[in-house]
């Protein structure tokens, strides 16, 4: 059995860009951010930025005052980061740049009174917040050359615009019924290049498979498009959301001769990508990824240790230096835990912990090569977390008074803090 991995694989620019933007602002002394809905389609990203910091907020209600904000790549409409600007929020824009110049074009456009054509999902946080730069005129949103072939056009100037990750088959498909329909008609071709890439990448990949992976969420659009144009190849076609589904699907076809390919999301960190290829050569009877894959076997096995990422091993402290604290977990790299969350326990001596390498649990939050070696991330305070859950949630069943510690005001109440934990208390 063989394994492909189309070089598309992994993050789009957009999304990385958004992404190490959120990583960046959560380092320092006050790493507290808001997320102005969920970042990326993918639960371990975002449980890890959590873990950090972060909150994720689906509405400008939720986000207090003064708050530091983070836009995801899909952007927002002028009004909501007129009204996070008016609440004396820091805004940190995120917008993909590809977006950015849609809301550029359909703002120019509709100014001078052209019509707006968006080619898309009327729901997609992409395309709702695009329709926020159209001013003076009605946009008009399609999804199908069908729909395309019913509207009646007013006669006047038209543009033509695209959500960044639609299929591009279907915008062909639909620009060429509009070019026949409106005389004065100015298409601008805004799906990303990535997007185009990896649409392509995917079908190539089905044309010569027998089984394909579909590695991203069921919530992303981008996601669900590749799914869609694999199984337009006739192959059979699994979309997975995480790396541990793997095996029961590829287990009966372990002895056989079938090529496997494996594509993902957007949104897809490169870590849950190795991690799928470390599962899928481990079952019996698979065979090496393909050489002209993204990432060579060797790459991947040496990313990939005994070690899993999001589970909870024993080391001992070995040193430390002004950002982490460094544990030895019987890896051929020490992992690191950020010296803040030892240092959030008053009773805890550092010095004292290396002197006598003492044990200490530790969560694995991320694995991945450098030049160095492997980098292990691990986390000390997401275990305090698991700890104390329970306890906290009986009390709260219970109603059983518990002592914390109030760190922020938000506007319906405030956060306070028990062993790490953060609780909110509404007013």
């Amino acid at each position: 059995m063989e394994i492909e991995v189309a070089k598309s694989a992994g993050f789009c620019p957009g999304v990385r860009r958004a992404v190490d933007l959120a990583y960046q602002a959560l380092e320092g002394e006050h790493p507290f951010l808001w997320l102005y809905g969920s970042l990326v389609h993918n639960e371990q990203v975002i449980e890890d930025l959590k873990e950090r910091g972060a909150c994720v907020a689906e509405s400008i209600e939720e986000i207090p005052d003064g708050a530091r904000v983070l836009i995801r790549a899909h952007g927002i409409s002028p009004d909501l980061e007129q009204a996070l600007q008016d609440n004396a929020c820091v805004v940190l824009d995120g917008t993909c740049p590809f977006v950015k110049k849609i809301q550029i074009i359909v703002a120019e456009a509709s100014k001078e009174g052209k019509g707006i054509i968006i080619t898309g999902a009327g729901d997609h946080p992409e395309v709702i917040g695009v329709t926020g730069y159209v001013t003076g005129v009605n946009p008009v949103l399609i999804g199908t050359p069908e729909q395309a072939q019913e509207y009646d056009f007013e006669e006047k100037e038209w543009i033509l615009v695209s959500q960044t990750t639609f299929s591009n088959e279907r915008w062909k498909q639909i620009s060429q019924v509009l070019k026949e329909k409106i005389a004065k008609l100015r298409i601008f071709d805004t799906i990303c290049s990535t997007t185009v890439r990896r649409q392509s990448d995917a079908m190539a990949l089905a044309a010569s498979s027998d089984v394909v992976f579909v590695l991203g969420s069921e919530t992303s659009s981008n996601t669900n498009k590749l799914v869609d144009l694999c199984r337009e190849e006739g192959v059979e076609v699994h979309l997975i959301q995480r790396p541990d589904q793997v095996g029961e699907i590829l287990a009966p076809l372990s002895t056989g001769s079938s090529r496997i390919g494996l594509t993902t999301g957007a949104s897809t960190p490169d870590g849950m990508i190795r991690e799928v290829i470390y599962r899928m050569t481990t079952i019996e009877g698979m065979a090496k990824p393909e050489e002209n894959a993204d990432v060579s076997f060797e790459d991947y096995v040496d990313s990939i240790p005994e070690l899993q990422p999001k589970s909870i091993v024993r080391g001992r402290i070995v040193r430390y230096d002004d950002e982490f604290v460094y544990v030895d977990v019987k890896d051929k790299s020490e992992g690191k835990v950020p010296i803040r969350e030892l240092e959030k326990n008053p009773d805890f001596d550092l010095d004292e912990a290396v002197k006598n390498h003492q044990e200490v649990d530790v969560y694995i939050r991320s694995i991945r090569s450098s030049d160095t070696g492997k980098e292990i991330m691990l986390s000390t305070g997401y275990v305090e977390t698991l700890k104390h859950k329970e306890f906290i949630e009986k009390a709260f069943e219970d109603k059983t008074p518990i002592p914390v510690k109030v760190v922020n005001v938000v506007r319906d109440g405030v956060i306070a803090s028990y062993r790490s934990i953060d609780i909110y208390i509404h007013r």
